[in-house]
Order: C-alpha cells, then structure tokens, then sequence
C-alpha cells in the first residue's frame, strides 16, 4: 500500500521494466498497483405515477373515478351534502360540502373528514402560493386558506355580503368575482387584503381561470366576456348573443367554457355545445356529441373531460373529436355532476 501511494509523489519516475525509482534513492523498487472497483448501487425501478380524475354527483355519498378516462369505477365519500366541488392541490383531493365539513384524500378513494370553520355555501376553491383558498358564496363577505386543508384560518373579504362564484390565481395573485355584479376583487398576501380590479366585464361571473398568458372569465347570462394579462386591469369582449357561461378552463393553448343550459341557451339545443377560444378574445362554437348539461369542465393534463347529465361522459384532446362513455350505474338515476378534478397519485 505505501509503494502504490509513493508511484504518485512529484518526482517519482517507473521505467520499462515495472519497476519504480524514488526521488533520492537509486535502487529500484517493485511497482505496486492496487486498483478499486467501485461498486454501484442497483437501480430501484421507478414507481410510476398515475393520473386519478373524480367526478362528484350532486347531494350523493358516492362519485366516480377512473385511471384512464375510460373505465370508472364507484367510491364513497365519509359524509352525504350537497357538494361545492372536488379539487386537486399539493398532492391530494379535496371535496368542500355546501354547509359542513371538507374531505381529504390522498388517492382519490380513501378519505378522512375535517371540520371546516363556517356553513355558509362553498363553491370555489383554488390551491396557489402555498395555501387552500375557500370562498363562501351565497350572502357571504368571508373566506378561508388553509396550508394543509386541515387547519383553516378565516378571512374577510371587504364590502357588504355578495355572491362570490368566480375565484382564480396566478403567480401569487388570487382574483375573485361576484356572480351578481361586476365586482371583482384580487389579493396579493393570500386573502388578508383585497383591493378593487377595473373595468371588469360584464354584470356577473361564476367561470374565471388562468391560461397561457392571461386570465380570462365569461359573465354570467349575458353576452360579455373578458382578459387580462395582470388580473386587475380587464378588456371586454363582447359576443354576438346572451351566453350562459359556467365554467372556463385553459389546456393544449385553448381556452373551452361550458354552457349550463336553460332559458339563456345560446341556441336552440346549445346543450351540446362548448364555447372555445385561443385569447379569450375570439370565440366560437363547439358541437359536442350529445346534449346534457355540462357544469364543469377540467384540463387532466392531456386531456379535455366533461360530464353532462344524465350520465355520460367526454374526453377529447382539443382536436375537435369527443368520446363518450355512458355510466350504467346511474342510468335510472340521473345526475348533476357537481365537480371534476384530476391528480397524479403514486
């Protein structure tokens, strides 16, 4: 071992005949090598990550859900309300009941209930900046963030009660709407001050989101749409007829809303179609398969996915081509979807 470490001293020198000579000493020395392999670790088989969406029925303890958009098995949620909607944020689902507790789950299938610290309606939530935001909706100046969305610490937000439906982040920008009005707030520190957005369009909103480069909103039963690329500052947009807009959602560099149906449709029979548009400045009409009421609409990443009543439901990658899947299970009991989210489980 000293004659390996000694080959490697200034000034040693090894001639032909595998021997070495040190600095000082003429005599000649065996040259001795030890070599080292170096033994690696095996590589551990990653664990892929599969991509869960929930779909939540209306005032049902039980709701849907599928790994590949095409087979949908049933699961139950630990309590029975009329639903606010299911979410995805920082690695778990969350479900909101109007008037009562939250649920957790952290693959979509096994949950755990948490109180949640007011009754009044919930219907928008959005995970941004670290935090859970919650609005309460109907009649209501309050809302809550929660880092986990176990431990909730409530906000007020300012001005009389309204009805708040809209709610969208950006980079630390969370932007609210009343559904009502063409109030609209927006808060940098996540809900502790809310200051005044202008110019925003229309008389109403209940569908608002974040894409590409800019926000973008539709106002509720009127013909008015509208962007910002800052969330305070909006333009208008105004459509050649009254659009019942319901929800917005951005994916493959499109924005696609949907349309609840009603005395306000589009056209007759608009219950099959879709609003879409690459700005939220230009839109236009998107036939869907079949008719139904579509209330929700969400982006998994790949792909466009819808529900609509009574019990299908449609995927497509923004090409244009829809594909259906028909729930037998609640094919003798229609139903108002109330919520999608989608999640990468492990």
């Amino acid at each position: 071992m000293e004659l390996g470490n000694a080959f490697f001293k200034s000034g040693s020198s090894q001639d032909s005949s595998g021997f070495i000579k040190f600095p000082g000493d003429n005599k000649l020395h065996p040259a001795v090598f030890m070599l080292a392999s170096v033994v690696s670790e095996p590589e551990q088989p990653s664990v892929p990550k599969v991509k869960r969406s929930l779909i939540l029925r209306e005032q049902s303890t039980d709701y849907i859900y599928s790994d590949d958009l095409i087979n949908w098995q049933v699961g139950y949620l630990p309590f029975t309300h009329n639903y606010g909607g299911v979410y995805y944020g920082d690695g778990k689902f969350l479900v909101l009941s109007d008037d009562g507790p939250v649920a957790l789950s952290l693959d979509g299938i096994n949950w755990t209930s948490y109180p949640f610290p007011f009754t009044t309606d919930k219907y928008q939530c959005v995970y941004g900046d670290g935090v859970w935001m919650v609005i309460g909706c109907t009649n209501s100046n309050i809302g809550a963030t929660s880092p986990d969305g176990i431990n909730w610490a409530i906000f007020t937000i300012p001005g009389n009660p309204t009805s708040w439906r809209a709610l969208a982040y950006h980079d630390g920008r969370f932007v609210l709407a009343d559904q009502m009005t063409n109030l609209a707030l927006y808060s940098d520190d996540k809900g502790v001050t809310w200051n005044s957005v202008y110019g925003f369009p229309g008389s109403g909103c209940i569908g608002m989101c974040w894409g590409g480069d800019r926000f973008v909103m539709g106002s509720w039963k009127t013909n008015q749409a509208g962007y910002s690329f800052d969330g305070i500052n909006w333009v208008s947009v105004t459509l050649p007829v009254t659009y019942e807009w319901h929800c917005v959602v951005y994916g493959n560099g499109y924005f696609l809303a949907t349309h609840f149906g009603g005395e306000t449709a589009l056209i007759d029979g608009s219950d099959n179609y879709l609003r879409g548009s690459p700005d939220g400045l230009s839109w236009e009409l998107l036939p869907l398969p079949r008719k139904g009421r579509r209330s929700t609409i969400i982006f998994t990443g790949e792909k466009f996915l819808t529900a609509a009543e009574p019990n299908f439901i449609e995927t497509s990658d923004g090409n244009g081509v829809w594909d259906t899947v028909v729930i037998p299970e609640y094919a003798g009991n229609p139903s108002v979807f109330r919520g999608i989210a989608c999640g990468e489980i492990l």
